[in-house]
């Protein structure tokens, strides 16, 4: 199952497609509204989120509540504009959930794979 779901990256066996979008992915990506920000702007943001249109009921006060949450999406931002990330980011415990319908199938491709981070 592991080796289905996690081929070897292999740039022999890429296709044209992934060829180029291996060369865009380490191409350096400058867009006009890109600009650094700060854990204060963050934190700002978070408590002016509309509470009302909260995505599955998590509102701002709940992200506030974890104190280390705003320092954690400056942490990624700044990850994401480098493309370099922790190690510990890397690591995921893969959890195999069977696809509604498929639960009688023998197909290994009958399960979705769910990655949880193991920060």
């Amino acid at each position: 199952m592991l080796e289905h779901f996690t081929p070897e990256d292999n740039e022999h066996d890429d296709s044209e497609f992934h060829k180029q979008v291996r060369v865009q992915s380490q191409e350096t990506v400058n867009l006009p509204d890109d600009r650094e920000f700060t854990i204060t702007e963050i934190r700002n943001a978070i408590e002016n989120m509309d509470n009302k249109k909260a995505p599955e009921g998590i509102t701002g006060e709940n992200f506030l509540t974890i104190e280390i949450f705003p320092k954690f999406i400056t942490a990624l931002y700044e990850c994401l504009g480098r493309g370099v990330f922790q190690k510990r980011w890397k690591r995921a415990k893969l959890i195999p959930i069977v696809k509604p319908g498929k639960e009688d199938s023998e197909e290994v491709s009958k399960f979705r794979p769910i990655s949880r981070l193991t920060l």
